[in-house]
């Protein structure tokens, strides 16, 4: 990591966070040799690449405490989509609208809803 970089990330690589680190990859003489060329906070990356979650529901019961964590989320690019069983047999996908921004702290919340069977990256 050249200086640039290094006062760039200061902040950043003495946090606790988990980061990204974009390198350059060169081979010399046999080694591969990784450059780093910028650091950033993983949890942005990830709301900045525009994934989203599916969420798959046991029951509508869920859907209120459901609606609380996603409503304690910032706004991102990120999508969700419902899965909810109708019975045994048939069940709904639903786009939720509005977009979200998919953190570690948001994942978590939403693993936390009771009623929460499945919960996947789309």
């Amino acid at each position: 990591m050249f200086s640039e970089v290094l006062t760039a990330s200061r902040e950043l690589l003495d946090s606790s966070l988990p980061l990204l680190v974009a390198c350059e990859v060169r081979v010399d003489g046999g080694e591969i040799k990784l450059n780093a060329v910028g650091v950033s906070d993983l949890d942005q990356a990830v709301a900045r690449s525009g994934a989203g979650l599916k969420v798959r529901l046991d029951s509508e019961d869920s859907l209120e405490a459901l609606k609380r964590a996603l409503d304690g989320g910032k706004q991102g690019r990120g999508q969700v989509r419902l899965v909810l069983n109708i019975d045994r047999q048939q069940s709904v996908e639903l786009a939720l609208p509005g977009s979200y921004l998919i953190s570690a702290d948001m994942r978590s919340a939403v693993e936390s809803v009771p009623g929460v069977l499945e919960l996947r990256d789309i």
